[in-house]
C-alpha cells in the first residue's frame, strides 16, 4: 500500500499539508508548524517532529556558549607550552611548577588549582594535566 502511495506521489506530486505529505508520509523542510520546547533555543514541528535550533553563540575561542540557553559547542586542544597547559585559542587551564625533581621523575603542581603528580609528557602513569581544566577557559586568574 505504501509503495502505491509513493508511486502516486511520484507521478502526480505530493499532497502537502504544510511540511507533511498526507498521502505518502514524506516531509519537506518548508511550512513547519513550530511549537516551543523546554529549551528556549529549540522549537519542534508538531507535524513531522523536526527540531529547529537557533542559538546565539558567544566566544571567540574554540568553545562557544549560547547566550540564551548556556549550551556549549566545540572543544579545546590542550598542549604544553612552557610552564602552562594552553589551547591554541589562548585559553589556559594549568600553570605548572616543578614541585619535586629527582631524575628521571619530575613532579609538577598547578599554581592555580593545587593538583600535582606525574609528569607533563602524557605518559600512562602520573597525573595528566591535559585531561580536565582547573579553571574556566576565560578566567582572569589564568
Amino acid at each position: 500500500m505504501r509503495f502505491i502511495q509513493r508511486l502516486i506521489c511520484e507521478i502526480f506530486g505530493h499532497k502537502w499539508k504544510g511540511c507533511h505529505c498526507v498521502r505518502c508520509g514524506d516531509w519537506r523542510d518548508e511550512e513547519h508548524q513550530y511549537q516551543a520546547m523546554e529549551n528556549p533555543c529549540e522549537q519542534r514541528c508538531s507535524r513531522c517532529a523536526y527540531v529547529k535550533s537557533e542559538h546565539i553563540w558567544e566566544g571567540t575561542g574554540c568553545v562557544k556558549t549560547c547566550k540564551t540557553c548556556g549550551k556549549t559547542e566545540g572543544q579545546h586542544f590542550w598542549q604544553y607550552k612552557g610552564d602552562r597547559v594552553v589551547c591554541g585559542c589562548g585559553a589556559a587551564k594549568h600553570k605548572l611548577y616543578r614541585s619535586y625533581c629527582e631524575n628521571p621523575i619530575t613532579e609538577y603542581t598547578c599554581e592555580i588549582c593545587g593538583k600535582s603528580g606525574g609528569t607533563n609528557d602524557n605518559r600512562e602513569f602520573g597525573y595528566d594535566f591535559l585531561k580536565a581544566p582547573c579553571v574556566e577557559p576565560n578566567d582572569p586568574k589564568t
